[in-house]
């Protein structure tokens, strides 16, 4: 076994929290903030990010014949594509996108395309050898009877194109599927039996478990009580790898009679109209399940005694927030995990939600406020390793 060093890992941060409609607004969006926290986190070495492109802007860059000019952009201002994020597929920025954001799911042709693409267009910006995955919704949101076969289908055309594309450039680009609360798939044993029931059947078991891993996003696993450790150990124990790691961290209330009111008050200062805020609260036998803040908070009382965690990707560095706490200590605790159990080693700070934070939590210098928490998660990283916690139990990295 050995230590785990700096060169073994890769953070940087996704730029799903820009704006970016088209093309030009996301290279002006780049300019404006990731070149910003370059300077500040990286100096003269390059700056990975994690590529969020639109739909729209997938089929601008490959239709116009831009995509080396995109690749010439990203070069020529040390900024390295390390990984993408194909969650959301049109404006992530736009007054309303609550449900929107899982459409369309993987029984549409549209979700394979617009991921074809992505992969056309990463394959050009990686170097050569190297290897990236593009994280993906858990399938979509549960809307009556959801058709498995036909995602699974989707997927394994995602598969064979994967494999196909990795024979003729000798890059290796994987999908990784990313459990969220409330979705078809919503934890580590909703995908592990997804594997199991769906795809690992089928004759080219080997290349789906190549091509296919895992985006373990940490807030993810927190809203809904999923140990760090036994997620991790649940992927692994069944031959899911985890692609990449978005470190994220959520909302926590440990509701008791003395704080009810005035955490109850704090809480309302989280609703908001864009994005979809999944919460859910641990009673003493059960925990319940909202599909956004509000009607959780309308369902507790002054006699609630319970945890509340709520999907808001707040700042990684925050702590405590008056009377709420967050969920940052499960940002270390998956880290460990991570290093002892998985060969992952792509880590990408996925905090989105920075426009929307109450006000007395907003910034306005955002790439400062990215900057802090990349500077963050590698202390966190160094000091883990200097402990000698990290240490590499498995058989390699990812390969």
């Amino acid at each position: 076994m050995n230590r785990i060093t700096k060169t073994d890992r890769v953070v940087g941060y996704c730029t799903n929290v820009h704006a970016g409609e088209d093309l030009d607004q996301y290279l002006s969006s780049l300019e404006e903030y990731a070149l910003d926290v370059k300077a500040r986190v990286s100096g003269n070495e390059p700056l990975p990010i994690g590529l969020w492109l639109s739909a729209r802007t997938a089929r601008q860059i490959l239709g116009e014949n831009r995509l080396v000019e995109f690749r010439e952009f990203l070069e020529s201002n040390g900024l390295t594509a390390f990984t993408m994020n194909g969650f959301p597929y049109a404006n992530f920025h736009g007054p309303t996108v609550k449900h929107q954001v899982y459409k369309p799911d993987w029984t549409h042709p549209e979700r394979l395309n617009y991921t074809a693409n992505l992969v056309r267009i990463l394959t050009e910006l990686m170097p050569e050898g190297s290897q990236a995955g593009i994280s993906t919704l858990p399938l979509g949101w549960p809307r009556g009877e959801f058709d498995y076969e036909k995602a699974a289908d989707n997927l394994i055309q995602v598969v064979e194109l994967l494999k196909a594309n990795e024979r003729r450039t000798g890059k290796l680009i994987h999908l990784d599927i990313e459990p969220e609360p409330g979705c078809v798939l919503s934890s580590s044993s909703d995908v592990v039996s997804f594997f199991n029931d769906y795809l690992l059947g089928r004759r080219n078991k080997a290349d789906i478990l190549r091509h296919l891993r895992a985006c373990h996003d940490i807030c993810h696993a927190s809203v809904v009580f999923e140990d760090q450790q036994a997620a991790i150990r649940n992927y692994t124990a069944n031959g899911i790898r985890i692609g990449k790691v978005h470190v994220s961290s959520a909302i926590q209330a440990d509701i008791t009679r003395d704080n009810f009111y005035p955490m109850i008050e704090q809480l309302r200062a989280f609703q908001e109209d864009r994005y979809l805020h999944q919460t859910y609260i641990q009673h003493k036998n059960r925990i319940l399940s909202y599909d956004d803040l509000p009607r959780a908070i309308n369902d507790l009382d002054a006699h609630t005694r319970a945890t509340l965690r709520c999907h808001f990707h707040l700042p990684i560095f925050i702590e405590r927030l008056g009377h709420l706490a967050t969920t940052r200590h499960e940002i270390v605790d998956c880290l460990q995990s991570i290093y002892k159990i998985s060969d992952c080693r792509h880590f990408e700070v996925e905090t989105y939600a920075w426009t929307v934070l109450p006000d007395e939590l907003k910034t306005k210098d955002l790439a400062r406020g990215i900057a802090q928490e990349l500077t963050w998660i590698q202390g966190r990283l160094d000091e883990l390793a200097g402990s000698g916690k990290l240490i590499d139990e498995t058989v390699g990295l990812c390969t």
